[in-house]
């Protein structure tokens, strides 16, 4: 049997012990004044291992904050549009929310009410890419040229996958998946239209790529110009 230690004075919480109580169960008890004025007897155990730490005014405290009605505020990037019917494990409110990127995700209160969760995920991801801390395909590209393709900004990810903002020398624009520009087998050069003038020139023997500008534009007049010609079967 383990000696008998003296708490009498000692802080747990929000707990004074004032004086030992009577014996429950072979076990040990201590009268506890709390910080909200209120007396209760409390285990001994339950006290030292911190399974108690009030009288009990914490946790309806902790349970009215969580009780915030979210819906329809904006947190970061997240929009609240309901509470769920779901509930954690330590049975905390959990709510539906919709990022800026697109998706839905759900939230804990808790999060919300501190600001620990600020997006669906996206948010962190993309400043990583931004720092440069993602390896390979997910470092920095800004300001880089791949072929016909001068990379502007960051643009979103989906699926773990980093997208890229991408000016053509043609002057369109488009949106590129860092993988296709980095990998060294048939990588993305252009918007579409280098691939629209390769296949001209290899469908009419009378033209060389060379002569066929670089311009979405110039590509579809040429294409509708010898449609007749070379898209005969």
């Amino acid at each position: 049997m383990p000696a008998f230690k003296d708490l009498t004075g000692k802080r747990f919480g929000r707990l004074l012990i004032e004086s030992s109580g009577p014996r429950r169960c072979t076990r040990t008890t201590w009268k506890c004044l709390c910080n909200c004025g209120r007396r209760k007897i409390i285990f001994g155990n339950a006290l030292v291992q911190g399974l108690t730490k009030s009288c009990g005014c914490l946790l309806k405290e902790r349970y009215k904050e969580l009780s915030i009605d979210f819906t329809g505020k904006r947190l970061g990037r997240l929009t609240v549009l309901s509470r769920s019917k779901k509930r954690a494990r330590n049975r905390e409110i959990i709510w539906n929310c919709k990022c800026d990127c697109g998706r839905k995700t759900a939230v804990v209160s808790d999060s919300l009410r501190r600001g620990h969760t600020k997006s669906c995920g996206c948010l962190a991801a993309e400043t990583r890419i931004l720092n440069g801390k993602m390896p390979n395909s997910r470092i920095n590209l800004s300001g880089r040229r791949y072929g016909y393709l001068m990379v502007l900004e960051f643009s979103h990810t989906d699926k773990k996958t980093a997208f890229w903002k991408c000016l053509c020398d043609c002057g369109a624009e488009t949106i590129v998946r860092s993988q296709s520009l980095l990998r060294k087998k048939q990588p993305t050069k252009s918007c579409g239209c280098l691939l629209s003038a390769t296949m001209i020139a290899a469908r009419s023997k009378s033209l060389d790529i060379k002569d066929i500008p670089l311009s979405y534009a110039s590509t579809v007049k040429a294409c509708n110009r010898l449609k007749k010609e070379i898209w005969k079967p």
